[in-house]
């Protein structure tokens, strides 16, 4: 065996580098370049996400102006599980001391999650759900 190491050292370490080189480029075609389209498509999701909800946005507070909600930004994502555009949109209604925050299926134009609170005996209080468990909610959907 020793013999044979000495013999052929050069064709060993020949053959150690291209299959080296093999494995590099096996791993650029099957991991590298895949992945790269798969970033490019969430982004490409992520584009149309975001149209579609200022979309629906626009229309939810030009309803809304009739009730007298005054509406925060909402917060746009693509969930890449549930292969959906999500909103998160909050407003405010003044008249009746109350604000209602919604998770939304844009595509869908379905509310798929919601928290209310109000203003009662001069605090703050929870009036669906619980302050933990929206907060729980909006980390599990809109977690990267």
């Amino acid at each position: 065996m020793k013999k044979f190491i000495k013999e052929n050292w050069l064709k060993l370490i020949a053959g150690v580098g291209v299959f080296l080189v093999c494995l590099s480029i096996s791993y650029y075609f099957i991991i590298i370049i895949p992945k790269g389209k798969n970033e490019q498509k969430y982004l490409e999701n992520q584009i149309k996400c975001q149209e579609a909800g200022n979309k629906l946005y626009k229309a939810k507070v030009d309803d809304g102006k009739v009730y007298g909600f005054n509406y925060y930004d909402p917060e746009y994502k693509f969930n890449k599980e549930l292969n959906t555009c999500l909103s998160q949109f909050t407003h405010m209604n003044d008249r009746q001391n109350y604000e209602v925050s919604e998770i939304f299926d844009v595509y869908k134009n379905k509310v798929i999650g919601r928290h209310n609170i109000r203003f009662w005996n001069d605090k703050w209080e929870d009036h669906v759900g619980t302050e933990e468990e929206w907060k729980l909610q909006v980390d599990k959907l809109f977690k990267e």
